[in-house]
């Protein structure tokens, strides 16, 4: 245990207090103290084994212990947690609206000088069917001030990290490897810059570490070497890249369609048209009245998948039903109203 002194944190033990080391289990609520002082190791949660939370990440935010996410039990947890103190139990952050379907591996980090948590770029598989796994390629952010959910946008196509899997955080800045290539992610400025080195290969370790701006791994499982990346010395060598996301206006997307349907009525009711009755189905119905209904309120891409039961489908898919649906609309609205493209 000596080894810990040097004061390195990861999301398997921490430094509380100056001689107390917590110990979290990955997969459990389990949390451990270990006395320095006395050598005693002591259980101090309340909280009974679950199993659902492999893989969270977990961090220290302003003297609270948080865990985010995970996997277990043949899904994803999506909760945000926190280890109460008081009563010795793990309790539930509830944010006011829906955040990402799954937050396992990828991109995955607090900061504390913005006050919010980054995650994307994460496993996503169906468990009860093929379990084949997708790569999330959206990007959230969590503020715990207005504990709302923001979906930043989408990760640049152009970051292999379908390819490589090995991402780190030093609480400024994602890494991620590429063997021949180190990739410097800024997520608050939305910035990739990359640095070659063909002397050196860059790999992940199971065991990371940061101590400042410098992120550190064991190689070969925790045989060693440990292996340093001082990021903000790397950073003055990189060149640029490219934007990490590209910017989400799914919030403001159909927000034209909203002018254009209260043109729609404006017009029928002054030219007091009576055209034949369109034919929609269930779905069409649900996402007309709904436009009508919340004029001044754009729809999500997620309400909309909502709305045309497809939440649960892959990503491709939900695209897909999204265009056919919108095209299906239009082209009723033409044939009756003689108006090209109502919704774009």
């Amino acid at each position: 245990l000596k080894a810990l002194l040097a004061r390195y944190n990861n999301s398997r033990y921490f430094f509380p207090h100056p001689f107390i080391i917590r110990f979290t289990i990955q997969g459990t609520g389990l949390v451990y103290d270990f006395d320095l002082k006395t050598s005693i190791l002591k259980r101090i949660d309340q909280t009974i084994h679950s199993g659902h939370n492999f893989g969270a990440y977990q961090f220290y935010r302003k003297g609270i212990l948080y865990s985010v996410g995970g996997e277990g039990m043949w899904s994803y947890n999506r909760q945000i947690t926190y280890f109460d103190e008081k009563t010795k139990e793990w309790e539930i952050l509830r944010p006011k609206n829906k955040g990402p379907e799954a937050m396992a591996n990828g991109f995955q980090g607090y900061s504390d000088t913005e006050n919010a948590y980054f995650t994307g770029g994460g496993d996503h598989k169906n468990y009860l069917e093929n379990e084949r796994i997708e790569i999330e390629r959206g990007f959230f952010r969590f503020d715990f001030v207005t504990k709302n959910w923001e979906k930043l946008g989408e990760i640049n196509s152009d970051l292999p990290i379908k390819e490589h899997r090995y991402m780190y955080w030093n609480g400024t800045h994602f890494v991620l490897m590429g063997r021949d290539r180190l990739f410097i992610i800024d997520p608050k400025k939305n910035e990739i810059y990359m640095y070659r080195d063909n002397s050196f290969y860059f790999e992940g370790g199971e065991m990371q570490f940061a101590r400042h701006d410098t992120i550190m791994y064991y190689h070969n499982g925790e045989q060693g070497p440990v292996i340093s990346i001082p990021v903000n010395g790397l950073l003055k060598k990189a060149i640029y890249f490219g934007k990490f996301y590209k910017k989400d206006y799914s919030m403001y997307y159909y927000g034209v369609a909203c002018l254009l349907l209260i043109s729609i009525s404006t017009w029928l009711f002054l030219r007091n048209r009576s055209p034949k009755q369109l034919q929609l189905d269930r779905a069409e119905i649900n996402v007309l009245n709904r436009l009508l209904a919340e004029q001044n309120r754009p729809i999500s891409t997620q309400e909309l998948n909502h709305l045309l039961a497809c939440d649960t489908k892959s990503q491709e898919s939900q695209r897909r039903i999204r265009f056919m649906m919108i095209k299906q609309i239009n082209e009723k609205i033409e044939l009756h109203l003689g108006i090209h493209e109502c919704i774009e």
